[in-house]
């Protein structure tokens, strides 16, 4: 009896090592053989992706700009094409605003962060900012301590305590 056991439990071990090695060699050989998708299928991250309405309103505009260049003194086409590209801006206008506002009634700091960092990562500096006493600040020094206070003041008190501000 212990040595049919003995026999068994060899044989068990032996068919799952076995199955074991044959699918890695399955895997390797599928990763070999088997063409990938091209990543030109996929939708490209850096192209932003609108909602339907946004869309439309685009192919709109599109299509009246085609029969605006076919027929450039057409006036009542030039008022459908200004109509159609003021709707656009209005869209795009509108989304931002409500993605701003959703990111701030998230309460989440570092999403905020991220989303601010997303948009000033220019290579032009912050120009000309009016202070809360009308005064324009053009120092590199004084923006930056006039951006320190004002979020701070708006700032979210943390244990009953807001951060402390730092003069530079």
């Amino acid at each position: 009896m212990t040595e049919e056991l003995y026999s068994f439990t060899f044989f068990t071990v032996f068919i799952s090592h076995f199955v074991h090695v044959m699918n890695c060699i399955l895997k390797d050989a599928v990763g070999m053989f088997v063409p990938k998708v091209a990543e030109s299928f996929h939708r490209r991250k850096d192209k932003p992706h609108y909602p339907r309405i946004h869309r439309k309103c685009a192919a709109t505009k599109r299509k009246i700009w085609k029969q605006l260049k076919k027929r450039p003194y057409d006036t009542m086409l030039r008022e459908t094409y200004c109509g159609c590209v003021y709707r656009w801006r209005k869209l795009l206008v509108d989304s931002l605003t409500i993605f701003e506002e959703n990111l701030i009634s998230a309460n989440n700091v570092g999403a905020i962060y991220r989303y601010v960092n997303r948009r000033i990562t220019s290579n032009c500096s912050v120009y000309v900012i009016v202070d809360h006493c009308g005064t324009q600040l053009t120092d590199s020094v004084l923006k930056a301590n006039a951006f320190n206070k004002y979020f701070v003041s708006v700032g979210t008190p943390l244990n009953a305590m807001l951060p402390s501000y730092v003069v530079l």
